[in-house]
């Protein structure tokens, strides 16, 4: 077993994204962001900036991007940083990787249905 602690985060949105960088700058061994969205993935892999989420910021050389779930196999770490209406049904194949093995699992749910009310 490699001694190297890989850590994922799935959601590529702004939060996803930020808690990603952070994990990179903190050292961490292995950061990888988990997204849907083909486009923005390769987007950030090329420039290491998120203008509509995190404008001006630039990613850390550390981060790594991928839409393949199977990297979930493989994590010491994941964090779910997706709404929570999306985790109530998440994707079949992603828990399938997610429930793989014994590791720490992270749900961090932005908000329930939207932005608060007032």
């Amino acid at each position: 077993m490699s001694d190297v602690k890989k850590t994922v985060v799935v959601g590529s949105g702004s939060f996803g994204t930020a808690l990603a960088a952070v994990f990179a700058l903190e050292g961490e061994d292995e950061v990888t962001l988990l997204g849907r969205n083909a486009v923005l993935m390769e987007m950030l892999a090329e420039t290491r900036e998120h203008p509509k989420a995190l404008p001006g910021i630039t990613l850390p050389k550390a981060l790594h991007f991928t839409m393949d779930p199977s990297v979930l196999k493989a994590a010491d770490t994941i964090v779910l940083a997706v709404p929570a209406q999306a985790q109530r049904a998440p994707h079949r194949s992603t828990m399938r990787h997610i429930l793989t093995r014994k590791r720490s699992l992270f749900r961090l749910p932005r908000a329930l249905n939207g932005p608060p009310a007032g």
